[in-house]
């Protein structure tokens, strides 16, 4: 009881924000369920239990597990000083652009096409970096409904990078099931992202001091996050089965000639 105090009990981060109790809860519950799928999928195929073409799935799962770790650091732990509160913040917005990119790691079968993928994370990354107000944390949450010039390039960004990762995959797995949900839910997330989600009324479902926007975009992002993983999955399990369809089942297949 004692723990649960200082990271749900709080009202307010040390910068002054409101703070609901769910804030961050479920990205730290699927943090914590992606550290042993992380672990098990990179042993697997360290091993040999898995092909050497699922690594790029446990680099999804890495990323995933970056982004849920910053967002529940952020949120749950009781930051003591604004500039570390700053420092998640930054952290936390900067790990979403390898989030957004994860997925795509699981249809490059071609190093220098994943390699050239993830530099272009990379990029988007450092300008999100650049483009953080260095006093973000010291804004108050008024001044958060509006975009300033930053904020507003910030945004483009990343939602042209998103569209982006969004095709990528969807071209990948051609446009079926999983990605469909995935699709689906991450566009109502992105609808239901901040800053957008600042300047809209509570609903019925929002409990003051509990939850509210913040919360429907965390539990957006976690179901079509699981629908990409359950598409990544079923995309590299299906590789074997049918040989020539795409560059990265012509890697597996030449691995499978090779063992």
């Amino acid at each position: 009881m004692a723990l649960s105090s200082p990271l749900l009990g709080r009202k307010s981060y040390v910068n002054g924000w409101n703070r609901p109790v769910l804030r961050g809860v479920l990205h730290g519950l699927i943090a914590l369920l992606l550290v042993p799928a992380f672990l098990f999928s990179t042993l697997a195929v360290f091993i040999g239990h898995w092909p050497e073409t699922w690594w790029r799935f446990s680099a999804l799962l890495g990323a995933k597990l970056l982004s849920y770790f910053a967002s529940a650091a952020l949120h749950l732990y009781p930051h003591q000083s604004v500039s570390s509160f700053n420092f998640w913040l930054r952290v936390d917005l900067v790990s979403i652009c390898f989030a957004v990119w994860a997925p795509t790691s699981v249809f490059l079968g071609d190093v220098r096409l994943w390699w050239l993928q993830f530099t272009v994370a990379c990029g988007v990354a450092f300008l999100t970096h650049v483009l953080i107000d260095s006093d973000l944390a010291h804004e108050s949450e008024a001044a958060l409904q509006t975009l300033n010039q930053k904020r507003q390039i910030r945004t483009a960004v990343n939602t042209l990078f998103f569209v982006w990762c969004l095709l990528f995959t969807g071209i990948g797995y051609k446009f079926q099931g999983f990605w469909i949900i995935g699709a689906a839910f991450y566009s109502l997330s992105l609808v239901n992202a901040p800053p957008f989600s600042r300047r809209y009324p509570a609903m019925r479902w929002h409990r003051s001091g509990m939850n509210g926007w913040h919360e429907d975009f965390h539990a957006t992002v976690a179901i079509a996050d699981a629908a990409f993983v359950l598409m990544a999955y079923s995309f590299l399990a299906e590789v074997p089965l049918n040989c020539g369809d795409g560059v990265s089942r012509l890697a597996a297949c030449d691995l499978l000639k090779r063992v």
